[in-house]
């Protein structure tokens, strides 16, 4: 690992390591993923509460379920989780918790293959 000099040289190494490490940098950003999705409470309920709900909706018969005296559908039970759903979605902040995600991502991914050298091995590979 050394520091690039020139901007050439950055865009060499990311070109050659991208695509060499992106295995590694996938499982890096489901990583940075679940550690976002975990350490957000709310947003951890609020994805539990609309899988959870959508998964229930699912099983409901097509003649749909009686609450009360009225009879609900898929389709309007959907709307219902969905108007639940959005605003718990809001009020975990989720939009914050995609952009830390991409920051993250980005500067551990793209200073990674900024700063990764050539490996002896992919020298000689490339020669044969």
């Amino acid at each position: 690992m050394s520091k690039p000099t020139t901007v050439a040289q950055i865009t060499s190494r990311l070109t050659r390591n991208l695509p060499y490490f992106q295995g590694n940098y996938t499982l890096m950003f489901l990583g940075i993923t679940a550690y976002s999705v975990i350490s957000n409470g709310m947003l951890m309920f609020s994805v539990a509460f609309a899988v959870g709900g959508t998964h229930l909706i699912s099983c409901v018969p097509a003649e749909g379920v009686v609450i009360g005296k009225n009879t609900y559908n898929a389709r309007q039970l959907q709307t219902g989780l969905v108007c639940v759903s959005v605003p718990l979605f809001f009020f975990s902040s989720t939009i914050g918790t995609i952009f830390y995600i991409i920051g993250a991502s980005t500067v551990g991914i793209l200073g990674h293959a900024a700063v990764m050298e050539e490996t002896t091995e992919s020298r000689f590979s490339e020669a044969v």
